[in-house]
């Protein structure tokens, strides 16, 4: 299939050397071991340090002990330290989803034949999760790829670079864009009483043409931390998405198949 067939999606398993660098264990283990391990045990011992610097400042002024007060003084302010250095850190590095897009655009930078530039203005960071892996609650990372996409206006297409595999897919080979999502229950931390609250991960179906006898669903999310505050705005950035690549489709398709889902 040729670059200039437009009738049918292409996907390109990408090469060894440079697949499977972004969701790798590697990967991700440096992220998991930062905000896992690192981030909770130096919040653990700045509390730690202000606990034993109240106790003793309190010591010191019951004891008329200066000794015990300048202590707890230097213990005061170590723990202040620890937190400002996380804080600078939260801000360098930001969270989870920041850290593996500054990965994944370390990664896709040195591909020599990459077909989207990851710091362009127009690129989206997107997972895909198949949808047998939505309700699968045991997976630690229930994508199966993760990269750049970008809604290519000016040649009618999309594109993806993802972890894997690469997608042209002209808007010809759209059959289908559609809306979903699935939930997840977690507690509500402003609720007294033990209570859950609903957060929905937002995706975009796209269904594309692969031959004449073949289709393909693929799932597009947006990557972004998702939260019991998150959820307006990841809503409104998925719609937001999802109106592009179905406005894509749409230039190409017959006006009897032209309905937004």
């Amino acid at each position: 299939m040729n670059e200039g067939d437009s009738e049918f999606a292409q996907v390109e398993i990408l090469p060894a050397g440079y697949a499977d660098k972004i969701l790798s264990s590697h990967s991700l283990g440096r992220v998991r071991t930062l905000y896992g391990v690192i981030f909770p045990l130096a919040v653990i011992t700045g509390i730690g340090l202000w606990t034993w610097a109240a106790v003793l400042y309190r010591q010191g002024i019951d004891d008329a002990e200066a000794s015990k007060t300048f202590h707890g003084g230097i213990l005061f302010i170590c723990g202040i330290f620890i937190f400002a250095g996380l804080l600078v850190v939260r801000l360098v590095v930001g969270n989870r989803n920041q850290w593996l897009r500054r990965i994944a655009r370390e990664e896709v930078i040195l591909r020599p034949h990459k077909i989207i530039n990851p710091n362009a203005g127009d690129v989206r960071f997107v997972e895909v999760v198949p949808k047998s892996n939505w309700n699968d609650e045991t997976l630690l990372e229930n994508a199966t790829d993760i990269g750049f996409l970008m809604v290519d206006r000016q040649n009618d297409r999309l594109l993806f670079e993802g972890d894997n595999e690469r997608y042209r897919i002209p808007a010809q080979a759209i059959v289908k864009c559609e809306q979903d999502s699935y939930t997840r229950l977690v507690q509500d931390p402003f609720s007294k009483a033990p209570r859950s609250k609903t957060i929905y991960y937002h995706f975009v179906v796209v269904t594309i043409k692969v031959s004449h006898t073949v289709t393909a669903e693929i799932p597009f999310r947006i990557r972004a931390t998702v939260s019991l505050w998150s959820d307006e705005k990841a809503r409104d950035a998925n719609f937001e998405f999802f109106k592009e690549i179905n406005h894509l489709g749409q230039r190409s398709r017959p006006a009897h198949e032209k309905t937004v889902q």
